[in-house]
């Protein structure tokens, strides 16, 4: 009778583990097709001064999460000097600001090359966002154009995906 206690107790402890594990976002980055997409997309002109564009945050994992500005072609941006351009950017959750500031200059920003395009990350921040609710809208609002995006004018898109490096 232990024996057989023992055996429920180790296979319950097994498939409790085996559970926690898989939620995991390790695990979900490793062997998650999904963890990587693309939770918001849409067209952004990043070189038009006052240009403005609401975000909503709808997340599926806790992790960190990088805002993107995306051309759809692979494109190194090595023949382009970049200029500061600057986005001032507001978590906001039911009608109440949660954090605000600047996005990050443009020496600190990260170029990613991946198949659909290039990426330019402007700002990381994690979600859940502390004192948020379901409704989390991140409200940008281009203060100096990015004049180095000039020639894809019309053709950048703001992106919000995961950006944890567990890969």
């Amino acid at each position: 009778m232990t024996w057989n206690k023992a055996v429920v107790v180790c296979l319950a402890l097994f498939c409790i583990c085996s559970f926690f594990i898989y939620r995991s976002n390790y695990y979900q980055a490793i062997f998650g097709d999904d963890f990587y997409s693309e939770i918001f997309s849409a067209s952004f002109d990043v070189t038009e001064k006052g240009a403005a564009i609401r975000v909503p945050l709808k997340f599926k994992y806790k992790t960190r999460y990088g805002l993107y500005i995306k051309i759809p072609e692979y494109n190194r941006l090595s023949y382009v000097e970049r200029t500061k351009g600057f986005i001032k950017y507001k978590f906001i959750s039911d009608g109440l600001v949660l954090k605000s500031g600047e996005t990050v200059s443009s020496d600190q920003w990260v170029r990613l090359w991946k198949e659909g395009g290039s990426y330019l990350d402007i700002l990381d921040f994690d979600l859940p966002l502390s004192g948020a609710s379901k409704n989390l809208v991140l409200e940008l609002t281009v203060v100096e154009p990015f004049n180095f995006f000039i020639p894809f004018s019309g053709d950048t898109y703001c992106v919000v995906k995961p950006n944890a490096s567990f890969k």
